[in-house]
């Protein structure tokens, strides 16, 4: 593993060296920028399968893959599996069930408090969360300057975050966000919203 050598505390790359996860993501090289890098495409391009990958190498369980990073910089994970695995106390003696858009407030709580650089690598969070919550995920994000954040989403919201970087994993349709937020303007635009 090679340690940075220009001062930033981020994933730099990626090299897929699984045949079977080459075929999955579609890629074998993926280069990262700091800041915010959001992982776009359709159902099935292999999203999930690039953060589980990533997630799998920086806690030292994979050969699927090679990460050039700087293992000294903390990662942080999330993906919607994690809300509803790991909930110990989630049984009717404690009366904890928290659903999983509470989980993920509860972690993103956490990310708020992050001071020192690191890494955040989260999988479709809005998948748990409503239109506003979203838009608080986002200001999050584009608050905290010294994290790098890796996010498979799909929503349009996350798609609006400023100077993200956009690794585009669909196969047919090389302008995924652009299509996604050209689209949503043209629907917008014919909705009208009655106050009742």
């Amino acid at each position: 593993m090679l340690l940075l050598t220009n001062g930033e505390n981020m994933i730099h790359s990626l090299t897929i060296i699984s045949p079977d996860m080459q075929q999955r993501i579609g890629q074998q090289n993926i280069t990262f920028a700091p800041g915010i890098n959001i992982v776009v495409g359709s159902n099935g391009t292999g999203k999930s399968s690039l953060i589980n990958l990533i997630t799998e190498i920086t806690s030292g369980n994979s050969e699927n893959g090679r990460l050039i990073w700087d293992p000294t910089v903390p990662v942080h994970t999330y993906n919607a599996e994690q809300a509803t695995k790991d909930r110990t106390n989630d049984t009717a003696t404690f009366g904890v069930h928290d659903s999983h858009g509470q989980a993920l407030r509860r972690y993103l709580s956490v990310i708020e408090k992050l001071e020192n650089a690191s890494i955040v690598v989260l999988d479709e969070p809005e998948t748990a969360l409503d239109y506003f919550a979203v838009e608080e995920l986002c200001k999050a994000i584009s608050k905290k300057k010294q994290i790098q954040f890796i996010i498979s989403t799909h929503h349009p919201l996350m798609m609006t975050l400023t100077g993200a970087n956009f690794i585009n994993l669909d196969r047919v349709n090389k302008n995924y966000a652009k299509d996604v937020l050209s689209r949503l303007e043209k629907r917008l635009s014919k909705v009208s919203v009655k106050r009742v």
